[in-house]
């Protein structure tokens, strides 16, 4: 995620009249989507604590959040905090954890995570980024969310739905790792809604979840196909019916 990443995609982080314009009507017709057809899982009901936070993200890798659904208020009940999670026997925690899939790799991270935030940290979950990421399995997905969900910081969080809408609708090129994607969080970071970045980010990743799929994606459906490049492109070429 170097210079030459940000040099090469330079000329997609210009701003002129067909940006604010794009930009406008996209996190307008985003907002009123979301408010229509957002997902209603549990811990977007209330408001988390950093640890609760963290473990649920740490959950959501890899996972449907369905699944995780399912798990993770059982979790937070026997393990409400790092002291307790690094109590826990490697029986107990794998299986609480084993609907999720590799129960061993992620009791192991648990328990690492558990045992660091109690050394260095005093059971407490930071709150600089810098210190964030160097807890064990945190990067900067994770990270942007403990500072958006808890502490209310207008952060982005790109994972790859939400990286799929933006490439799509913008025409940004890439299809790689989102998180090496450093022009990506920069481009994201302009189009944020600085006073509702938690609903923002939430419907990002929703549409893309719902309806901007990897495949067959919903276009005809779509608020945003007269904005958005990709269709535009694939319409052309036929791709799209």
């Amino acid at each position: 995620m170097g210079e030459a990443v940000t040099r090469k995609n330079s000329s997609f982080l210009k701003v002129d009249e067909d940006f604010e314009r794009r930009k406008k009507e996209f996190v307008n017709r985003l907002l009123q989507w979301y408010a229509l057809n957002k997902r209603a899982f549990s811990w977007r009901k209330r408001e988390l604590t950093p640890y609760q936070a963290l473990i649920l993200e740490l959950m959501l890798q890899r996972t449907p959040a369905q699944r995780v659904e399912k798990v993770f208020e059982s979790f937070i009940k026997k393990f409400p905090d790092p002291i307790a999670l690094q109590s826990a026997s490697d029986m107990e925690l794998e299986s609480t954890i084993q609907t999720l899939g590799l129960q061993k790799r992620r009791r192991e991270l648990l328990k690492n995570l558990a045992e660091y935030l109690v050394k260095k940290h005093n059971g407490r979950v930071p709150v600089e980024r810098d210190e964030l990421l160097q807890l064990p399995g945190v990067g900067i997905y994770v990270a942007s969310a403990i500072l958006c969900y808890c502490h209310g910081k207008p952060v982005p969080l790109i994972d790859t739905n939400a990286a799929r809408v933006l490439w799509r609708i913008f025409g940004l090129p890439s299809r790689g790792d989102p998180s090496s994607e450093k022009y990506l969080w920069i481009f994201a970071e302009r189009i944020l809604p600085k006073n509702n970045a938690k609903s923002f980010n939430w419907a990002v990743i929703d549409f893309g979840s719902l309806m901007c799929k990897p495949n067959n994606p919903k276009c005809s459906e779509c608020p945003m196909c007269d904005i958005c490049k990709w269709y535009s492109e694939s319409k052309n070429q036929n791709y799209v019916r």
